[in-house]
């Protein structure tokens, strides 16, 4: 029996159509035989054509963000919308072969458990995913050399399935409240990555970083892969709480914190770098205001971090940590603040090859 989401969907979906089914069946087994070595074409049949419709329609419903055939054809008035899922439909039609393949990884990546069987991830790349200069054959490359990476490594494959709820990295208990570092799949922030990394007082969210693994060729960089990290965002109205974690944390900030475990992650799966995108590029910044010839949040942050800007698109960040030049007069507790970072940092890298490395 096939299990393929394209097929549960569809099941879900078109009940009583078994021909339709059987179709879907059929070309998802020929896709799926790809994975064991033998690599068979699908041939443009109707069987084919019954696929590219399903997937249109499917990809077209999760654009609109909405549940029920009622609802989807109550909106179709919108012609903006409208404009812009056939846009994006267009693309998967005359692609449908990159497509695929990117379906044949997020399947194997749905059954080593290490990722959700929300359909919308198998259409997320046709949107502004990532970031804004991305075009969409380097955000479908992206988003497939990301699961691919994971499944080519040799991981713990109980670490892989523990991130989908979210697993902690590092933690500090201490008397006014314990806080910790989870890493887990991106769950809120979707369009910005594919793994998060989430600082927590106590129970509270107080600061997310979003990212993937990404070559470096798609982000117009000399690297192979790095680690993109494509959202930074704290948590609105929890300015006192973010304070009193930097006190109880050696005066290091949550962001600060999300950055030294982001570089620690680099490391242990030997990257070549840690990017950030520009505020500019930033997927979210269209719903932002942008203002010209002033230096943004994102671009300060990975400037403080020793980041090198490049084309200015992006910011590249060393694996290993760069330490600026002691500025200010407080110049002991700035080497104190060094110190403990570098523990941490190394504690991280410990603590991260045990449950990640097979």
């Amino acid at each position: 029996m096939i299990h393929s989401p394209a097929c549960e969907a569809a099941k879900h979906l078109w009940s009583g159509k078994g021909r339709f089914i059987k179709n879907i069946a059929r070309v998802a087994e020929s896709i799926d035989a790809g994975g064991a070595g033998k690599k068979k074409p699908v041939p443009f049949t109707f069987t084919r054509v019954s696929v590219i419709l399903y997937c249109l329609f499917a990809h077209v419903r999760n654009a609109l963000g909405i549940r029920s055939c009622k609802g989807f054809f109550r909106v179709l008035g919108s012609l903006r919308v409208l404009y812009g899922s056939m846009s994006q439909s267009n693309r998967l039609l005359f692609n449908f072969d990159e497509h695929a393949r990117l379906m044949k990884i997020l399947s194997a990546a749905r059954k080593n458990g290490g990722l959700s069987h929300d359909p919308y991830t198998d259409h997320k790349y046709l949107g502004e995913y990532l970031a804004l200069f991305m075009n969409t054959a380097n955000r479908r490359k992206a988003l497939l050399f990301h699961y691919s990476f994971f499944l080519g490594k040799r991981l713990n494959r109980d670490f892989t399935a523990k991130m989908m709820n979210g697993v902690i990295i590092w933690k500090n208990e201490c008397r006014g409240g314990g806080i910790h570092i989870c890493l887990e799949q991106s769950d809120r922030m979707v369009m910005e990555g594919e793994l998060s990394l989430v600082f927590f007082h106590d129970s509270t969210r107080l600061y997310t970083i979003t990212f993937s693994v990404c070559h470096g060729n798609y982000l117009g960089l000399p690297h192979n892969a790095v680690l993109f990290i494509g959202g930074v965002q704290g948590q609105k109205g929890r300015s006192g709480e973010i304070r009193r974690a930097t006190k109880l944390n050696h005066e290091i900030s949550p962001v600060t914190m999300l950055v030294i475990a982001a570089q620690a992650i680099g490391a242990v799966l030997r990257l070549n770098a840690i990017v950030g995108v520009t505020s500019r590029w930033q997927c979210s910044s269209r719903h932002h205001e942008y203002v010209q010839n002033r230096k943004s949040n994102y671009d300060n942050l990975w400037a403080v971090f020793g980041g090198i800007p490049h084309a200015d698109k992006v910011f590249v960040l060393p694996i290993e940590g760069k330490d600026l030049p002691i500025m200010g007069k407080n110049r002991a507790r700035t080497r104190r603040k060094r110190a403990m970072k570098k523990i941490i940092r190394d504690n991280l890298i410990r603590g991260l090859e045990k449950e990640i490395i097979r």
